[in-house]
């Protein structure tokens, strides 16, 4: 099965005789073919081109594989791209050096070409797949911010939780992977508020009993659309339940104490301070002590009293 013509691969390889011989096989492969013979040059045609996926060589003049390496996967726009070494010597040593630098995977030499292939076209798909979950990211994160942007009193008030979020995980010893969950689920916690109605959304005051049945919807909405993107379900759990309550008295289950997925108690506690810090179109802002007061006199009730603490203890500054 060829991968669609206009995938391009750069081949950086001192070698020359390898060097034709990977381009020659890779162009039989339907993709496009580009090449160099020093990492320097290399990293010029990488810029120039931006390939799909480069196969490097680990021993080049000027710059090695692993520089090369280290130097594509150290930014942002390009760490998607997938790099292959190509070793003479199948050492862990050279392998915990390339992994460190972002390596994608290792092939030694001579260059079995049914191997190559199947990595390849695993690579460039898997790329591909990360690149639509990276832009299902990037759309939501963009529908958030058109959310708050019909209400200037929620401006950045989504960043302002993933923020807080991400400290207070950061004092429980929170895994990286769940702190960036946390972050995620900070700015995404309110997106199912793009199905509520503008006219409920912006309203001047405080919503009457069935506004409010409405707008208790948007959890529900949120969770159905990250429950469709694979990329996103491990914060469906926090848009569902952020506004449950350590007592049982919060929606849309009703679920109390451990019930509550610890992330979804992290964002609902960081959720209301802000929104207290903050003006409404009803109320304005409350001052610092009164804020501590109200979360505290909630502990036990809202929120989990040891995340009270903690909060309030270290993520806070109390003066």
């Amino acid at each position: 099965m060829k991968m669609n013509e206009t995938d391009t691969i750069l081949i950086i390889e001192d070698d020359r005789s390898i060097n034709k011989l990977l381009e020659r096989f890779l162009a039989t492969e339907g993709f496009r073919v580009l090449k160099s013979f020093n990492g320097r040059d290399g990293m010029e045609q990488f810029y120039k081109h931006k390939p799909d996926l480069v196969i490097s060589d680990i021993n080049m003049p000027y710059m090695n594989g692993f520089e090369v390496c280290k130097e594509i996967k150290s930014k942002e726009e390009f760490r998607l791209i997938p790099v292959i070494l190509l070793t003479s010597r199948d050492d862990n040593q050279s392998k915990i050096i390339g992994i460190e630098a972002g390596a994608d995977d290792f092939i030694v030499k001579p260059v079995n070409r049914f191997l190559l292939s199947a990595r390849i076209k695993s690579l460039i798909k898997s790329k591909k797949l990360n690149e639509k979950l990276d832009n299902s990211w990037s759309l939501l994160f963009s529908l958030a911010k058109i959310i708050e942007a019909k209400d200037n009193y929620t401006e950045k008030h989504t960043i302002r939780v993933a923020q807080l979020a991400q400290e207070l995980g950061q004092e429980l010893g929170l895994s990286e992977e769940e702190k960036n969950t946390l972050i995620k689920g900070g700015v995404l916690h309110d997106i199912g508020k793009v199905g509520i109605p503008d006219k409920i959304l912006t309203k001047k005051g405080k919503l009457t009993a069935a506004e409010y049945e409405i707008m208790k919807k948007h959890t529900e909405i949120g969770y159905e659309i990250c429950q469709g993107l694979n990329s996103l379900r491990e914060i469906s759990a926090i848009i569902y339940s952020h506004h449950e309550k350590y007592d049982g008295s919060g929606y849309p289950q009703g679920l109390e104490k451990d019930e509550i997925p610890l992330l979804a108690q992290i964002i609902s506690i960081t959720d209301v301070y802000d929104a207290l810090r903050s003006d409404r179109s009803y109320r304005k802002s409350y001052s610092l002590d009164q804020t501590l007061e109200i979360i505290n006199r909630e502990r036990g009730k809202s929120f989990n009293p040891a995340l009270v603490d903690l909060f309030l203890g270290k993520v806070v500054n109390t003066g």
